[in-house]
């Protein structure tokens, strides 16, 4: 295990032992391509196309009623561009393309598979196609990417239309700097993890449900205005897998000073990587020693502030990355303002002080 530690501070994102078989062989390739940045391999991140207030979405809908409440719920995230038929969106499409679409009922002679078919043949990079369905409908994976339900509710709405929209906050202004945030992160976990444990990252989680009872932090600074803030988080019982594979002891003995520093160690190589990946970029990084604490829980990270990767360690437990962004300026106005009014205190109390001195020789001048 020293030896894949070397191999990865020494920027080698994977190994094979020899004699190499073919299936291992097959799949370790499988998983580079997989962690390669969207774009690299001729493929989109789909899920990073969003409504913003700088990348609108159109909305197919005949329905004026569902139109209007569609657009008006919306309309706080970015530009939604409505059309009430099939037709109507593909001229609408034309004239003005978009990255994300959503495909209600009653489009009149176009119906929502012909539209999506349409649209895609005007081959535009990274289209994101999501059928709005009334209640049960079966929809075809093939013709549309996702699926949302039809829903009058607005809290039910929202929570529905959250995958597909930038909500504003610290980690939508870093991913507008840069786009391959959440591609760098996962490939940084791919890389470390998938070396040292076999494990695979899975689909984003950030329920705040489950129960953790260990995490490390690592800070990184990007550029001069934003601080992000990447947390692993483990189970007990991956803790003392984690703690056996990297010392080789057994996991009965793993205490909680062993685990600790094997949390350490993961963040710092986790850090290394991603540090490595945004120099890679061109982006100014630096980051910090990690922050070993007792979590208790999985924080629960606003959509619009966080992001949280799971994966797990076949036969020991689940793994959690999180990250969440904190605007320095904003923190920085904030202590600027607290300093502000310590000194205004400072002074209004030491002009109380002056007046409460000077009322005696007042008063016996006075006399």
């Amino acid at each position: 295990q020293d030896a894949v530690v070397k191999l990865m501070r020494l920027g080698i994102t994977d190994y094979i032992l020899k004699p190499p078989r073919n299936e291992v062989v097959v799949e370790k390739i499988g998983q580079l391509i997989r962690s390669l940045p969207p774009g690299t391999s001729g493929s989109v991140d789909r899920h990073a196309i969003r409504l913003s207030p700088d990348t609108p979405c159109l909305l197919a809908e005949g329905n004026l009623n569902y139109r209007t409440f569609f657009a008006g719920q919306a309309k706080r995230y970015g530009t939604v561009m409505a059309a009430e038929s099939g037709a109507a969106a593909i001229a609408t499409f034309r004239r003005s393309p978009v990255n994300l679409v959503f495909i209600g009922s009653e489009l009149g002679v176009v119906s929502a598979e012909r539209l999506a078919q349409r649209l895609r043949e005007m081959q535009v990079a990274g289209l994101r196609i999501v059928r709005v369905a009334d209640g049960d409908e079966s929809v075809d994976p093939q013709i549309f990417d996702e699926v949302i339900r039809r829903s009058y509710v607005p809290a039910t709405f929202r929570a529905t239309l959250g995958p597909y929209v930038q909500i504003p906050g610290p980690l939508s202004a870093v991913s507008a700097l840069v786009p391959e945030i959440r591609s760098i992160v996962s490939s940084a976990a791919r890389q470390v993890f998938g070396m040292m444990f076999d494990a695979e990252v899975g689909n984003a989680v950030s329920d705040g449900t489950s129960g953790m009872d260990f995490g490390c932090a690592v800070k990184v600074e990007l550029t001069d205005r934003f601080v992000l803030k990447l947390g692993v988080h483990l189970t007990r019982a991956a803790g003392g897998a984690v703690t056996s594979k990297m010392f080789g002891c057994p996991v009965a003995e793993a205490v909680d000073e062993d685990i600790a520093s094997a949390a350490g160690e993961l963040g710092n190589l986790l850090a290394g990587r991603i540090h490595a990946q945004f120099c890679e970029r061109g982006h100014r990084a630096s980051f910090s020693l990690p922050e070993i604490r007792d979590t208790g829980v999985l924080p629960a990270l606003d959509e619009g502030n966080g992001l949280t990767n799971g994966f797990a360690i076949p036969g020991a437990g689940d793994f959690f990355i999180t990250m969440e962004a904190v605007d320095l300026l904003e923190q920085a106005a904030a202590d600027t303002r607290a300093q502000q009014d310590a000194e205004e205190a400072a002074i209004v109390e030491a002009d109380t002080s002056a007046v409460a001195d000077e009322a005696p020789v007042a008063q016996a001048s006075g006399f």
